[in-house]
């Protein structure tokens, strides 16, 4: 089959789409298939095409205010309609790159249009959400002319149906983690008696990560805070630490590659959670696979339905409901039960892929 999978931006951006991507990307390619990833690159730094690891890479500039919506530069459709397509497969519906992969499915008839939404309900910040006012109408109409939708959750699942009242076919597959390299990273040495406490993700005000930086008041000396990822809620949480007096037990460390945060996994005691709203925690999967249990904020959405999958690994905590001191509680509790084992070789990325290869068999078969 010829794939061309559209995306905001790909590897070596980091993300869930980005990952998920290029996972699903790499194995379609070791089937024979041919792959094509059209991206954009708001930072331009990257060669309008390559090839990358069996997968022909087009990036476009594109403008990204806040790093949302990336409107990609024209050149992206004009390139993108002249391509001879079995199956286009467009991600994130929040940017522009999946209405210009939905203007090709329009003017062309013969490529099956699938849409991996990724869809939280509204925007994180008030950009974001000014911008998804006058968007939301387009997205309604893009979402009702796929053919096939595919959820990373029964969670989006269910809000997906509600906002957009699809007559397409909906399928859940859950995003996948890269097992064997969590599980055989090596941890860090801390040296002392100290309890580690980590966060990966992005440092946006919805992720609650100045709620976890505020349970480091009520927690032993011996509790260290680590977190991994940039944003832009990243001053106001470095303020937070400095005004409590925790500068010496809560450490930023920005970016960082796979295979560091794979390591600093393996080392945590707990892996914290505490965000308002995920379509599912794949880092909370990663921490079961590291043997590292998990604190998660039951969101009534992706991290709710994350934690009934394993209630007995992934601990709930409400955040807005609960005092801290609650969660300082259960973060002394949970420590004490590294190491943990979980199976949890459904999330391989071989399964998640043969999953999108069947979907994508499925449907042109029935064309």
């Amino acid at each position: 089959m010829r794939i061309v999978q559209v995306c905001p931006r790909y590897h070596p951006y980091k993300g869930g789409v980005e990952r998920v991507v290029k996972n699903i990307a790499e194995y379609l390619v070791r089937m024979n298939h041919e792959v094509k990833v059209y991206a954009t690159d708001p930072s331009i730094t990257s060669p309008r095409s390559q090839i990358v690891d069996g997968i022909e890479l087009r990036n476009y500039p594109a403008l990204a205010p806040n790093e949302a919506y990336y409107l990609p530069h024209p050149k992206m459709l004009s390139d993108l309609s002249e391509e001879k397509i079995d199956i286009l497969h467009a991600h994130n519906i929040h940017a522009l790159t999946t209405f210009m992969a939905y203007i090709v499915h329009k003017l062309h008839t013969k490529p099956n249009f699938i849409v991996s939404p990724f869809y939280h309900g509204r925007g994180h910040t008030k950009l974001a959400q000014m911008l998804w006012i006058p968007y939301r109408p387009l997205a309604k109409k893009i979402m009702k002319n796929t053919d096939v939708v595919i959820v990373n959750s029964r969670a989006q699942r269910i809000l997906i149906e509600k906002t957009f009242e699809l007559s397409s076919k909906i399928f859940i597959v859950y995003d996948g983690v890269n097992l064997c390299e969590v599980k055989n990273a090596k941890p860090f040495i801390i040296g002392g008696n100290c309890r580690i406490l980590l966060y990966v993700g992005r440092l946006e005000k919805y992720k609650n990560v100045h709620v976890t930086i505020t349970s480091m008041k009520h927690l032993p000396k011996n509790y260290h805070l680590y977190i991994i990822g940039r944003g832009p809620f990243k001053p106001v949480l470095e303020n937070l630490v400095q005004s409590s007096g925790l500068g010496d037990r809560v450490h930023f460390l920005g970016f960082q590659p796979d295979y560091v945060v794979y390591r600093w996994i393996k080392t945590a005691h707990v892996f914290v959670h505490l965000s308002a709203v995920e379509s599912f925690g794949m880092t909370c999967i990663e921490s079961l696979a590291a043997g590292t249990p998990v604190i998660a904020n039951s969101d009534n959405f992706g991290l709710t339905e994350t934690i009934a999958l394993y209630p007995k690994d992934i601990m709930a905590y409400v955040v807005n409901e609960e005092p801290v001191s609650e969660l300082a509680r259960l973060i002394m509790e949970v420590a004490e039960l590294k190491p943990i084992k979980v199976d949890v070789s459904s999330f391989s990325w071989e399964v998640v892929a043969e999953s999108i290869h069947r979907i994508y068999k499925q449907i042109s078969e029935n064309q």
